[in-house]
């Protein structure tokens, strides 16, 4: 998978020496002052390595995870906890407090708007840079200022957790620049104590976060071994160098020089990075952050007939207020969306495609997509990711035979079955539309044919050619006529069609024939001439994201998240064979697809 990068951040094959170089002195500072440095890497993450905020802070939790269990495993063998003693009830409390904060707070990085989100990180790190100055003109151990009793103590720690845990949680850090000073002045811990403290702390909190974004799908394989695990050794590198030289530099000084080096390097990569997103957006692009009207993102191929898609464009639109989704005026399916991008070439006003997986290899030819590297891809199945980047699945379909109820008592359970069945019926041109690409090569399997010798599957389809209806262009143009009584049956995908006659009570039914049906799935991609790339490229991270997923499985659609959970009355609902489904690999059939589709429109279309 390729990996696209924003605010003109470094390629992806330099990427782990920049994070490398840049870890070492981050840690080696951190050494000398007794912190791991997150705060500092947070504005390299997302400046120099170019990760969006809401990408770069789970990375940073996650280095943050490997500092503190070094740090632990080098403390081992000298770590004491009888010092700790009198202060375990406030470590408990501070702990508990931190955790849930990290939990909730986890879920704020992914919920806010980027440019919100880039704002509260700006806030946070200049008030820990402030905390830095000020923290290197005061003692270096003070008496506490809270109370021994426990009363107090344990309300207090739990306090002073939940702020640790949602600092901790909104900008990946460990919390050390918390930590130890509210253990030296609230709770009079010595310096030393608080450092080992602050790890304790730490750990549970940090965990809790990384598990957390985990299970939302924040870690892609690559951005682990190219940023997170250099810029992990990279930091304990420094640190144990920092370490080392402890000392050798008055650490008050260090500190407020740090301080005044945070404040200044989160302001222009947070405040700038407004400027950086227009900078990556070609001429004439509005910047998202500056418009005063919201960017307007025009989609093509999403269709506002599917039931869920008004949904999802209202949770967006709360999510992202600074983005208008347009979806284009479709005409036909997944084929036609490509000749209109290719008509259009880089005069497009398309930035996010919207078309049928088993059109991908067509897509991924046409070179009309660019790589994106969206978050949530490591939830979704191999065969669900292009391994170039280009575009990925958000929902699966399974084509169906739909029929109206009050035309036909019963479907046809079968291919065999269809031939013999009463009324007329639709499916869609394959040469302009993924279920009709679908549907013949399902024809050819069911009848005992292969990918080179599809001769069985057209002399069914010409034994079909009697009853049908006409071949649509694609879209929902035959499946209205089917809910309207003005057609008895028409292939289409189940999950839009079960959704209709659950919720919507629709007169339709779903039968998945008992040969079974090649699997499909809905993919999306960024436009390699889109005008909005990185609204797109938010977009696509909705979609992916468990949020909109877990929309998807509530209203009867398949998510491509196989994390999850599909409602058991969802899962009744789905129609008898529906196992019985296979995949097929679509780029194995791209060398015989043009044949295919000259030969259906000669034999079964009669053109000449």
């Amino acid at each position: 998978m390729l990996s696209k990068l924003g605010r003109g951040g470094a390629p992806g094959r330099r990427r782990r020496g920049v994070a490398f170089l840049y870890a070492v002195p981050i840690g080696l500072l951190g050494g000398l002052i007794g912190l791991g440095g997150a705060e500092f890497r947070l504005p390299v993450l997302a400046g120099p390595l170019g990760y969006p905020a809401r990408r770069a802070v789970p990375l940073n939790l996650a280095i943050s995870l490997i500092t503190i269990a070094a740090a632990l495993a080098i403390r081992a063998s000298t770590l004491s906890l009888d010092a700790l003693a009198p202060l375990l009830p406030s470590l408990v409390a501070l702990v508990a407090g931190a955790v849930v904060a990290a939990f909730f707070g986890t879920g704020l990085v992914h919920r806010l708007s980027e440019a919100l989100l880039e704002r509260v990180i700006l806030v946070l790190l200049v008030l820990i840079g402030v905390a830095l100055i000020v923290e290197g003109f005061l003692p270096g151990e003070a008496p506490g200022l809270l109370p021994d009793a426990l009363t107090w103590r344990i309300p207090a720690g739990i306090l002073f957790g939940l702020t640790i845990g949602l600092v901790s949680s909104l900008l990946g850090v460990a919390g050390g620049e918390i930590i130890i000073p509210t253990l030296v002045f609230a709770f009079g811990a010595d310096i030393k104590t608080a450092g080992t403290a602050s790890l304790l702390v730490s750990l549970p909190t940090v965990v809790v976060g990384v598990v957390r974004h985990a299970g939302r799908g924040a870690f892609e394989r690559r951005a682990l071994t190219e940023t997170v695990a250099p810029m992990g050794i990279g930091s304990i590198i420094g640190a144990l160098v920092g370490g080392a030289l402890v000392g050798s530099v008055p650490a008050a000084l260090l500190k407020v020089l740090l301080g005044v080096i945070l404040n200044a390097s989160a302001v222009k990569i947070f405040r700038d990075a407004r400027a950086g997103h227009r900078r990556s957006e070609p001429a004439g692009a509005a910047p998202l952050a500056r418009s005063r009207r919201p960017v307007e993102l025009v989609a093509l191929g999403l269709s506002a007939d599917y039931p869920n898609v008004p949904e999802l464009l209202a949770l967006f639109a709360e999510r992202e207020p600074n983005v208008r989704v347009v979806i284009a005026p479709r005409q036909g399916g997944s084929g036609s969306t490509l000749a209109r991008l290719k008509a259009e070439g880089a005069s497009t006003r398309v930035s996010l495609v919207c078309f049928g997986q088993a059109l991908g290899p067509r897509f991924r030819a046409s070179g009309l997509l660019q790589p994106i590297a969206p978050a949530g891809v490591e939830a979704l199945r191999p065969a669900d990711r292009d391994p170039g980047g280009l575009f990925y699945s958000w929902a699966l379909w399974t084509p169906a035979f739909v029929y109206n109820r009050d035309r036909l008592p019963s479907s046809p359970g079968s291919y065999t079955d269809l031939l013999r069945a009463e009324g007329r019926i639709s499916y869609d041109d394959p040469s302009t539309s993924a279920s009709g690409l679908i549907f013949l090569a399902g024809a050819i399997l069911a009848s005992g044919g292969s990918l080179e010798h599809p001769e069985p599957g057209f002399a069914y389809l010409e034994r079909l050619r009697p009853r049908s209806a006409g071949y649509p262009a694609g879209g929902s143009e035959a499946l209205a006529l089917v809910r309207a009584g003005r057609l008895d049956l028409v292939v289409h995908y189940a999950e839009t069609n079960l959704h209709d006659r659950h919720v919507n009570n629709a007169p339709v039914g779903v039968v998945v024939p008992s040969e079974g049906m090649p699997l499909s799935a809905f993919a999306v991609g960024v436009a390699k001439h889109a005008p909005q790339p990185r609204a797109a490229e938010r977009f696509v991270d909705f979609l992916l994201s468990r949020e909109a997923q877990e929309l998807l499985a509530a209203r009867y659609f398949r998510p491509a998240r196989t994390d999850v959970h599909i409602p058991p009355e969802v899962r009744a609902a789905y129609p008898d064979n529906y196992d019985a489904c296979y995949s097929v690999d679509w780029e194995a059939t791209m060398p015989y697809q043009r044949e295919w589709i000259v030969r259906w429109r000669r034999e079964i279309r009669g053109e000449g």
